[in-house]
């Protein structure tokens, strides 16, 4: 039976190290056997700001990473026997367009720039499945 093993969401705090030099470190907050309601929290923290990228990790090198937020964002899977396939949004242009992800602005293509709506229900398919949500457009990269 299929579950994710583990889910984790980075965000970036402002730090000064002890020669005066600023920046931010990245502070990772994870969470083991995560439930839907635990994973879909952390979807709905990605602000596109300080909290910018979650993953979420299976068996078999399954994985889900999503990026940006709040209104924007980056889905994407790969497995040892998956993909990778990238979630394309509404908009199918490659018109490039900023959006952080990981902490750092990125310019991607519009297609792979995901509604909020579609990032979870992405996320969702993949915790219940492990698999894509053939509902959605995926790109196979």
């Amino acid at each position: 039976m299929w579950r994710i093993e583990s889910c984790s969401l980075s965000r970036y705090e402002m730090k000064t190290e002890p020669t005066g030099i600023q920046g931010r470190q990245r502070v990772e907050e994870s969470c083991d056997d995560p439930s839907w309601e635990t994973v879909k929290g952390y979807v709905e923290k990605l602000d596109g700001r300080l909290c910018t990228e979650m993953s979420l990790d299976g068996p078999n090198g399954r994985g889900m990473t999503i990026g940006g937020g709040p209104d924007r964002f980056y889905v994407s899977t790969i497995g040892d026997d998956m993909g990778p396939y990238d979630l394309q949004g509404p908009d199918l242009s490659d018109e490039p367009a900023r959006i952080i992800l990981g902490g750092v602005a990125s310019d991607l293509p519009r297609r792979f720039h995901s509604t909020r709506e579609q990032a979870i229900q992405a996320a969702e398919y993949f915790y219940r499945h492990g698999d894509i949500d053939p509902s959605l457009n995926w790109r196979l990269c």
